[in-house]
């Protein structure tokens, strides 16, 4: 029986670290030896562990995943395959994760084509290590045949997006709101709406949500209301924790794009906000 491949997930979502990790267990040649949901408990339960796979949020308290990504690959001996992911892309991050070989997935995304990709750029990697030791190398680095990463395309800062379908966004988010049957009368709508279009129109200069959440998205919108941003905060967590106690949300949230979220399971803002850019992005065809 061929040994079970050794696989760490790094997600401070422990929905997404469950999921993934059943998946990836059912499969049969995985086993997940570590579970963390920051950079510094990834890389306290890493210090003493020999993997072959990590799989990583890039987004993560204390340090983040392209610390903890680069602190492994100064680690002596082999090099663990690394899969990176996050809801959105920020350009300098493209480089380094090319630079040190690791592959990058989107969020949101299909857990069991997450695995069935994961496996095939492992398999791609054995190969590589085939031919580099017949040729008679036996150094073998993760950098001289990293795994084939999904094309990450270059800031479109300077160029307005190309549109299949010119979609107004407002319309858009009034539009998803009221298939999810969110009242007018919350607050926390037009909260979450306004954050939603501050993000768009950033959408060709990629924001980085998590981190601008408290520096510029809450205080733009608190200054549009009047509000303080720990009010705006506040509304727009109720608002979530309204929509997950909906029943049929599960399906709504499949039908707009939204993986990933099981039956009454609250969102962070940053998963809601970035979610509902994607599925934005989706209907209008922004390449």
């Amino acid at each position: 029986m061929a040994e079970m491949l050794k696989v760490a997930i790094i997600d401070n979502n422990s929905a997404v670290t469950k999921d993934l990790s059943t998946h990836f267990t059912k499969t049969g040649m995985f086993d997940i030896v570590c579970t963390a949901g920051d950079g510094d408990s990834a890389l306290d339960a890493l210090s003493d562990k020999d993997i072959d796979i990590l799989v990583i949020d890039m987004v993560l308290p204390n340090r983040d995943g392209m610390y903890v990504m680069e602190a492994l690959t100064q680690r002596k001996g082999q090099k663990p395959m690394m899969v990176a992911f996050s809801s959105f892309v920020v350009d300098h991050w493209a480089k380094k994760i090319n630079d040190i070989g690791a592959a990058f997935i989107q969020k949101p995304f299909n857990y069991e084509l997450m695995v069935k990709r994961v496996m095939g750029w492992w398999t791609e990697r054995k190969h590589a290590e085939s031919i580099m030791q017949s040729s008679g190398d036996m150094e073998f680095s993760l950098e001289l045949t990293p795994p084939t990463p999904i094309s990450i395309k270059p800031s479109t800062r300077n160029k307005p997006p190309t549109k299949k379908n010119d979609i107004n966004p407002k319309k858009f988010i009034d539009n998803l709101f009221n298939r999810m049957g969110v009242p007018h009368s919350l607050s926390g709508r037009v909260y979450l709406q306004t954050a939603f279009l501050t993000v768009i129109e950033k959408i060709n200069n990629p924001l980085s949500i998590q981190g601008d959440l408290l520096n510029r998205i809450y205080p733009t919108v608190a200054r549009a209301y009047g509000k303080s941003p720990a009010a705006v905060e506040r509304g727009i967590r109720y608002l979530i924790s309204c929509i997950a106690k909906k029943k049929y949300m599960h399906d709504v949230f499949r039908q707009v794009g939204i993986v990933g979220v099981e039956m009454g399971e609250k969102m962070t803002i940053c998963e809601m906000l970035t979610s509902l850019v994607y599925c934005y992005k989706q209907e209008c065809g922004i390449e």
